[in-house]
C-alpha cells in the first residue's frame, strides 16, 4: 500500500514539474529571482549551519553577510546580462515579424495581381494571333505566351515553396511502396513513350515535409520534361541505406546545368534563378525540412542521377500517407 502511495505520489510530482517547465518563462528576472534563492539557500546552509559548529559564532556570520552580498551582487549581474540578451532577441523577433509581414504582402500581390494580368496578357496574345494570321505574328506571340507560361511557373513554384513551412504539422509519414505508385499514375508526364522502371521493396516508411510529394514530383518532372533523348528513360530505385531510406531518379537526358546545381551544393542562390533552377530550390528546401539530404550525380546514361535520403519512420510513428495530396488543409493554395 505505502509503496503504490509513494508511487502515485512520485507520478504526481513528475507531472506537475513537468507542466511547471513547459509553462513557465524563463524571464531575466525570473532567472536571477532563482538564482538568488539557491544561492541564498547554499549560503545559508553551508556558511551558518555548518560552519557555525566549526568556527566562531562571529567569524560564521561575517562570512554570510560576505556570502550574500556576493550573491546579490552576481544575481544583479545575471539580471544585466540576461535582459540585454532578451532585448537583442526581442529586436531580432521583431525585424523578423517585420519581413514576415512583407513576404506575406509579396505573396499577395504575386497571388492575385501578378496572376490576373499574366491571364489577360495571355488573352490577348491569342486575340492578336487569331486575328493577324502572319508568321511573323504567330512567331511573337508564341514568344510572349511562352514568357507568360515561365512567371505563371515562377508564381505556382513560389507559392509550393512558401508552403514548405506553413503547416502546424510539417512532418508526415509516407508508405513509399503506396506513395511512389500513385504519383506515377497521376502525373501528366508519365506516357507510353517514357521507358519507365520502379524497384520498391515490400514495404518502406519514411518521414519527411508535407511537402515532399510535390518534391518528388519535381524530380520526375524534370527527369522526363528536359529529356531530348530519342527514347526518354527514367528509373527510379527505392532503397534502405542504414537508419535512412534512400530514394534515387534517374535519367538519360542531357544533364541539369551546373550553374543550377552548383548553388544548391553551395547553399547560395544564384543570380539568375530560371523555372527549372526554382524547382530545385524547392526539393532542396523540402528535403532539408526533412531532416535530409539530397546529391546529384552523373550516371551511367550520361544524364542525372537524383538521390533523396529521409530517416525511416519508427514503429509508432503518426499516420501514414499515401497517394492522397500534401498540402495541408489550413494552408492556403495559390
Amino acid at each position: 500500500m505505502n509503496d503504490r502511495w509513494l508511487s502515485n505520489l512520485r507520478g504526481a510530482c513528475r507531472d506537475w514539474g513537468s507542466r511547471f517547465r513547459s509553462s513557465v518563462a524563463l524571464t531575466p528576472v525570473r532567472i536571477a529571482v532563482a538564482y538568488l534563492v539557491v544561492g541564498s539557500s547554499a549560503l545559508l546552509l553551508s556558511d551558518v549551519i555548518f560552519v557555525q559548529y566549526l568556527s566562531e559564532p562571529l567569524l560564521s556570520r561575517i562570512q554570510a553577510v560576505k556570502g550574500a552580498i556576493e550573491v546579490l551582487l552576481t544575481a544583479g549581474f545575471i539580471l544585466l546580462l540576461t535582459g540585454r540578451r532578451e532585448r537583442q532577441l526581442q529586436r531580432h523577433i521583431d525585424r523578423l515579424d517585420r519581413q514576415h509581414e512583407q513576404l506575406e504582402v509579396l505573396h499577395r500581390v504575386l497571388r492575385h495581381n501578378l496572376r490576373n494580368d499574366l491571364n489577360v496578357v495571355r488573352g490577348y496574345t491569342r486575340w492578336i494571333e487569331t486575328q493577324f494570321e502572319t508568321d511573323r505574328v504567330d512567331s511573337a506571340c508564341a514568344k510572349v505566351l511562352g514568357t507568360v507560361e515561365r512567371m505563371t511557373r515562377y508564381t505556382e513554384q513560389a507559392s509550393r515553396i512558401r508552403r514548405i513551412t506553413g503547416c502546424e504539422a510539417p512532418t508526415w509519414t509516407y508508405e513509399l511502396t503506396e506513395l511512389i505508385p500513385a504519383l506515377l499514375e497521376t502525373h501528366p508526364r508519365v506516357t507510353s513513350d517514357v521507358d519507365l522502371s520502379v524497384s520498391l521493396p515490400d514495404s518502406v516508411t519514411v518521414t519527411a515535409n508535407h511537402m515532399f510529394r510535390s518534391a518528388l514530383e519535381e524530380v520526375l518532372t524534370n527527369a522526363i520534361e528536359h529529356n531530348d533523348a530519342t527514347q526518354r528513360r527514367v528509373a527510379i530505385e527505392v532503397r534502405s541505406a542504414g537508419e535512412r531510406v534512400e530514394i534515387s531518379v534517374s535519367d538519360n537526358g542531357p544533364g541539369i546545368p551546373d550553374h543550377e546545381i552548383t548553388p544548391l551544393r553551395e547553399g547560395e542562390e544564384s543570380p539568375v534563378v530560371h523555372p527549372s533552377g526554382l524547382g530545385l530550390w524547392f526539393v532542396a528546401w523540402t528535403i532539408r525540412h526533412s531532416n535530409g539530404t539530397l546529391r546529384f550525380e552523373t550516371n551511367d546514361w550520361g544524364g542525372t542521377t537524383v538521390r533523396i535520403r529521409v530517416f525511416e519512420a519508427a514503429a509508432d510513428a503518426a499516420p501514414v500517407r499515401t497517394g492522397a495530396g500534401d498540402t495541408d488543409p489550413q494552408t492556403e493554395r495559390f
